[in-house]
């Protein structure tokens, strides 16, 4: 099996940029109508117009678009290359790069390699994938004023921990509104 053809496989699949091309579609009908067959040789064929094990007739292939495993190969390679240089430029924007520099850790450190390198390193793991669909779809970045959280935790009068845990849940409902929690970064404004 070959890693680019897995790598636009999960491509493909998980990032939502590429789920509604069918370029890699037309690649597998492409390379799922290639036959193969070990037993067909050109003297078999010329005593009978099929193959008795694999039924190829060179007839009905007359009509058919002609495709070499050389140019499924070089098509595969322009996929990869053009999904990737369109990721590389969403990266550019600045609102994609703000999204990165709001990543956790390690996500933030994948896609800052796979920036510097310009590829993708096979097999591509689904936490850069993941990290890739977190960017693309936007991270918001929420502040929080010191002063509030010194409001959660009472502000200087006794309260319970079940009391400062409700302020904490209302104080970050309030912060999330309806954006999704896994896209919004809290940071505290000093």
């Amino acid at each position: 099996q070959d890693d680019r053809h897995d790598a636009v496989q999960l491509l493909s699949t998980k990032i939502d940029l590429f789920r509604t091309s069918n370029v890699f579609e037309e690649w597998k009908m492409k390379i799922q109508s290639l036959k193969d067959c070990y037993h067909l040789t050109a003297e078999k064929l010329e005593h009978r117009p099929e193959c008795p094990h694999c039924h190829f007739n060179p007839r009905e292939e007359l009509n058919r678009e002609k495709v070499s495993l050389d140019e499924l190969d070089e098509d595969l390679e322009s996929i990869l290359s053009k999904w990737t240089d369109t990721l590389l430029t969403n990266f550019n924007d600045p609102v994609v790069k703000e999204s990165i520099e709001l990543l956790e850790g390690k996500q933030k450190q994948l896609i800052q390699s796979f920036i510097k390198s310009q590829e993708f390193t096979m097999p591509i793991s689904i936490e850069l994938i993941n990290a890739i669909n977190i960017v693309l779809k936007g991270i918001h970045q929420e502040k929080i004023a010191v002063e509030q959280l010194i409001k959660v935790v009472g502000d200087g009068n006794p309260i319970t921990v079940q009391e400062a845990k409700q302020n904490f849940e209302k104080l970050l409902r309030a912060l999330v509104g309806n954006n999704d929690e896994s896209r919004v970064r809290l940071t505290v404004k000093k």
